[in-house]
């Protein structure tokens, strides 16, 4: 598989800050791929929504091209996930990698293994809660 560009990554405005402390309260190398993807990101106010983006909440299904199989997954904070396997947190390496990201969005990165991961973003749910509401679907 060819080497592909990192896309764009978009947070909500409201969000960065949460996110943010998140990276920060982490030493790990997913928390530092959490701090680049947000050094990168486009901040968007709650008015700006171009196109649906994965976002804290958000119900995400990519493609694993690693194992060759559909996930379907929801983004949560590191403290929120739990141990229902379908709530990853933000914190781990798949959550930093698909944090930001919109549906036909393409993301590599290396998995603490050493084995190169790519995942394909299929469709984004956006989170059903309140404007203002901090809590993890």
């Amino acid at each position: 598989m060819q080497p592909h560009a990192q896309p764009t990554v978009f947070v909500r405005e409201k969000e960065l800050g949460e996110l943010a402390e998140i990276a920060r309260e982490d030493f790990t190398p997913a928390a530092a791929l959490l701090r680049e993807e947000l050094r990168r990101a486009i901040v968007l106010s709650d008015e700006e929504f171009p196109r649906g983006f994965a976002r804290l909440g958000s119900a995400v299904e990519y493609v694993d091209f690693l194992s060759d199989q559909i996930q379907r997954i929801t983004l949560a904070t590191h403290d929120a996930f739990g141990p229902d396997a379908r709530k990853v947190s933000v914190a781990s390496p798949l959550g930093a990698a698909l944090i930001g990201l919109c549906p036909g969005d393409v993301f590599s990165w290396t998995g603490g293994d050493g084995k190169p991961r790519t995942i394909l973003v299929v469709s984004v749910t956006a989170p059903d809660r309140a404007p203002g509401d901090r809590r993890a679907v």
